[in-house]
């Protein structure tokens, strides 16, 4: 954003108000251009100045040549700006030794000749008026790109917070003061296009014209925040704790949560292989392409199942209810000991292998096996249509089994997969893994001569955050320490209070060199780059 915050007049003096700056120069440009200003001498030059001549004159009204075009685009900095065909000259610089590039300025010089643009090519522009936020623009014609944008305006607006450097921010639409911007709190007919550093002088705020628009309890507010002439303001992403805009946060803000699905939140875990996590998940929504799927999409096909040849190939009769399905299933079933009525679908199959143990977590042999099962009932039967194998119980069996015997000798067993079945076969293949017992060296560095160092820790237990810190010299003798507790709280905010109340305690404990160490990684980030993306201004 360019913006003239003073002006120097002709006398020297600096000129600050909006009024001054415009009527400055207005008589500047106007004493300029106008007939009676003083005249210039021509300066005494060794050498005659050139001048263009008739020929010269006549030569503009002719088109340039395509060596005399390329000349200039390629004398041209690759940063320029794109023209109307969406390309910048570092595109056709780029591409000089092509065929192509001298046909593109070809047909452009051509169009630009008639004042048209190229046939398949156009550009819109989307101009502002000028003292209007982009938050209450309104344009006629939306674009389909502006569509999309005013999908999820307002919930970007929301998270977007200001950290002030020069004040170059809206004061009524910006979110530089709270998580809300002054606009909401006071209600005007019309909100006037002001910037933040319009109220601000060397000596501090406007506190008259703050009071002219604002009620005192915001006045009061504003008198408290600081401006940083020599810095620029920095837009920060509220839910980053870095405040740079991170896509994760983005999507959790404007996604749509529904109910968290007992089946789902079983599939995804670190023992199941993503690849038949994926295909349980699509067979749960019926995404498997078996026949009666693609008939039910429009696909005419015969359908005949290659379990037993006389029935139409679905997802129940291939995976759960069909002669090669019922075998397998049963066979697991004896095995862990689940008796009861025979489930008649994928869901309910595998919330019977998910609930038949009361001591069963996410990361289960009895998770894993059912969606094993599914997977290698699949997998058998796309061997038996495209290969010509022959699929059988035995030979999906087989299958889960040697996948079983893999897992456990890449290790990925644990004793909790096997709570409640410790007598199950499979546990044998679960080896204990050797702890490693390291030894990592903690040491605290004295400080220089003449210098003391503050050290501070937080955490969170229980949603409730704690900190504390030691100060101390360069002989390492204790000059303080402290300990407070800060209430709800997640963790980089116990760490940032701890620091805060620690560096408070040393102004008024000491005056001197100090030197401050933090654990905390983000913290010290945050820190050297102000990117105070969880404070409200």
């Amino acid at each position: 954003m360019n913006f003239i915050s003073r002006i120097k007049d002709a006398t020297g003096h600096w000129i600050k108000d909006r009024e001054g700056i415009r009527a400055s120069a207005a008589d500047f440009f106007k004493s300029l251009f106008s007939s009676d200003r003083e005249e210039r001498a021509q300066p005494l030059l060794d050498f005659p100045v050139p001048k263009l001549t008739l020929l010269d004159n006549s030569d503009f009204h002719q088109l340039p040549t395509m060596e005399e075009l390329k000349e200039a685009v390629f004398s041209m900095s690759q940063d320029s700006a794109p023209g109307p065909d969406g390309f910048s000259s570092g595109f056709y610089q780029g591409i000089e030794p092509s065929q192509r590039c001298g046909s593109e300025l070809g047909e452009n010089l051509q169009c630009f000749s008639v004042g048209q643009t190229r046939k398949g090519e156009g550009y819109s522009l989307e101009v502002l008026g000028e003292g209007v936020h982009p938050i209450v623009v309104q344009v006629a014609r939306l674009p389909m790109s502006w569509r999309r944008l005013e999908k999820v305006r307002a919930v970007a607006e929301s998270k977007i917070r200001w950290c002030l450097g020069r004040g170059f921010v809206d004061f009524w639409f910006d979110r530089w003061l709270s998580d809300r911007p002054l606009a909401e709190m006071v209600q005007l007919s019309d909100y006037p296009h002001m910037l933040l550093a319009e109220f601000h002088r060397e000596e501090g705020w406007k506190g008259g014209r703050l009071a002219s628009w604002l009620p005192p309890y915001l006045v009061q507010q504003i008198l408290q925040v600081q401006l940083f002439p020599d810095q620029d303001d920095d837009m920060v992403w509220g839910d980053s704790s870095s405040g740079g805009f991170a896509l994760k946060t983005a999507w959790a803000a404007v996604r749509q949560r529904g109910n968290v699905s007992s089946i789902d939140s079983r599939i995804w875990s670190g023992l199941i292989p993503l690849k038949i996590s994926f295909f349980v998940w699509k067979v749960l929504r019926r995404m498997v392409p078996v026949d009666t799927i693609l008939q039910n999409r429009g696909f005419s096909l015969a359908s005949c199942c290659v379990c037993c040849s006389a029935h139409p190939e679905s997802l129940s009769h291939l995976l759960i209810d069909g002669p090669v399905a019922t075998q397998v299933w049963e066979h697991f079933l004896k095995r862990f000991g689940i008796v009861g009525p025979r489930p008649r679908s994928v869901a309910a199959m595998c919330l019977a292998w998910f609930l038949s143990s009361s001591c069963m977590g996410r990361e289960h042999i009895r998770v894993l096996l059912p969606c094993a099962v599914l997977w290698f009932l699949w997998k058998g039967r796309n061997r038996a249509r495209f290969d010509g194998e022959t699929f059988s119980a035995r030979g999906v069996i087989c299958m889960v089994e040697k996948f079983m015997v893999q897992l456990g000798r890449a290790k990925n067993f644990q004793s909790e997969h096997f709570r409640g079945d410790s007598e199950d076969p499979w546990r044998s293949l679960f080896s204990p893994r050797r702890k490693k017992v390291g030894v990592l060296p903690v040491s605290w560095k004295w400080p220089p001569f003449q210098y003391v160092k503050l050290n501070t820790d937080a955490s969170v237990v229980h949603g409730r955050g704690a900190g504390g810190g030691l100060l101390r010299d360069h002989e390492g003798k204790v000059i303080f320490a402290f300990y407070k507790e800060f209430g709800e709280t997640d963790v980089l905010t116990a760490e940032s209070l701890a620091l805060l109340h620690g560096l408070r305690l040393c102004s008024i404990a000491f005056k001197g060199r100090l030197l401050v160490e933090a654990d905390s990684l983000t913290l010290v980030n945050l820190v050297n780059t102000r990117h105070f993306a969880r404070s409200g201004s």
